[in-house]
């Protein structure tokens, strides 16, 4: 009942001034017997040279976007099928 199937697509390029990455997770059978799900993201980081505390460790700034879909949302505890 609490076991689930995740299939995700990840891609993601470091253009120097920013990196870019973007993921699509499907599920046939989501958490709980949810049904289907989907779950969509983007982020934009970019890298805060000034912040630099070593050649190892330095800081970044960065910004998320998603939505995740689910077919049978109550079954999930979520209060609509889009959130």
């Amino acid at each position: 009942m609490y076991g689930n199937n995740e299939f995700s697509f990840v891609a993601g390029y470091d253009f120097g001034v920013a990196a870019v990455t973007g993921a699509v997770r499907y599920s046939p059978n989501f958490f709980a017997n949810s049904g289907i799900a989907w779950y969509k993201w983007g982020q934009v980081a970019v890298p805060l040279p000034f912040l630099k505390v070593n050649e190892n460790v330095a800081f970044k700034v960065f910004g998320t976007l998603g939505n995740q879909y689910v077919e049978r949302f109550t079954n999930y505890g979520i209060p609509n099928n889009n959130y």
